[in-house]
């Protein structure tokens, strides 16, 4: 009795399948750190979000490599809202790159790396509550735009506005992500990673 009639093309597809897999997997490049020296008991016990100190420790970490303060990005559930799903969060904040240049500079005393690291945790926490609450941009302005593509009305860009340098450059700055981060709500042994459109930006996801 047949059941199901295999054609040639059904036949060659898990062997292409299985190639575009590999090649994939070879295009990321993962690796996965067990940190054991403290921990969130650490982080709430000196009064600070245990997310937002992670944030920040991965700005300070790019800092020190590349030596460049870059754009992140952080999604925010948005459980509270009926059909809710997310918000972005932009982690590099001013507070933020204050403490990352504090913290690497040779002349700031250890009490003030403490108050700048404070400081960018507790600016980084008020945005993250923020954006769970409605207070964010990103989704919004997203979907002005593809309101405005539905009904085929035109949409000004920065980069589009030659005569007004700085825009362009902020425009192209405030779109380029360079660190992707976002927190799992998994197994904490677990590390998921995700492949890139482009060789720059950094993806992490930590428990």
């Amino acid at each position: 009795m047949r059941l199901f009639l295999i054609t040639d093309s059904l036949r060659s597809f898990p062997r292409s399948s299985q190639t575009i897999l590999g090649d994939q997997l070879l295009q990321s490049d993962t690796h996965v750190l067990e940190f054991e020296d403290y921990g969130k008991m650490f982080i709430t016990g000196n009064k600070m979000s245990p997310d937002s100190f992670v944030q920040m420790a991965m700005i300070l970490a790019y800092y020190r490599l590349y030596g460049d303060f870059v754009c992140a990005y952080e999604p925010v559930l948005m459980k509270r809202f009926l059909h809710g799903r997310t918000e972005a969060m932009r982690s590099a904040t001013q507070m933020g790159k204050l403490f990352v240049e504090c913290w690497c500079s040779s002349y700031t005393s250890k009490q003030d790396k403490i108050q700048h690291l404070r400081d960018a945790v507790a600016e980084h926490s008020n945005l993250v509550k923020e954006a769970a609450k409605g207070g964010g941009v990103d989704r919004h302005l997203f979907a002005l735009k593809c309101i405005a593509a539905k009904h085929e009305l035109e949409v000004r860009r920065g980069e589009e506005q030659r005569d007004q340098l700085g825009r362009v450059i902020l425009y192209r700055i405030l779109t380029l992500l360079t660190l992707l981060n976002s927190s799992l709500v998994v197994d904490p042994r677990l590390f998921q990673g995700r492949r890139m459109e482009r060789a720059e930006p950094y993806g992490s996801e930590y428990q």
